[in-house]
């Protein structure tokens, strides 16, 4: 298991699936809560988004974001997996369409190997 660095933050990696940058504004819902972020990177499984403001671990969001070049708006459900306070969280998507899963996994796989993210 390699290590993964984001900003101040490292830790055992814990990835299971290829995750890619993305760099997309986002908008969570924790019930009547709703805060805008960005979507730093993305995979089949869930994404990382940076924000000051956070929910608990464990609570389920619904996440709104456009994938680079599509019109398509995704929706989804995703539990917090993990929280650094005021800087970023971990999502694991729960709830996605097969229609919404299958535009992540095309936007992924067409990232350059490149291009990845570490």
């Amino acid at each position: 298991m390699c290590a993964v660095r984001v900003g101040d933050w490292s830790g055992p990696e814990q990835r299971k699936a290829r995750r890619v940058a993305l760099g997309a504004a986002i908008e969570c819902r924790d019930g009547f809560d709703v805060y805008q972020g960005m979507a730093e990177n993305i995979s089949v499984t869930g994404l990382l988004i940076r924000s000051e403001k956070q929910s608990g671990e464990d609570k389920v969001l619904s996440v709104s974001f456009f994938l680079p070049g599509d019109a398509t708006r995704i929706q989804a459900e995703a539990r917090v997996a993990h929280i650094v306070p005021g800087i970023f969280m971990g999502l694991e998507f729960s709830t996605v369409s097969e229609l919404t899963k299958s535009a992540i996994e095309q936007y992924v796989n067409s990232v350059p190997t490149s291009e990845l993210k570490p």
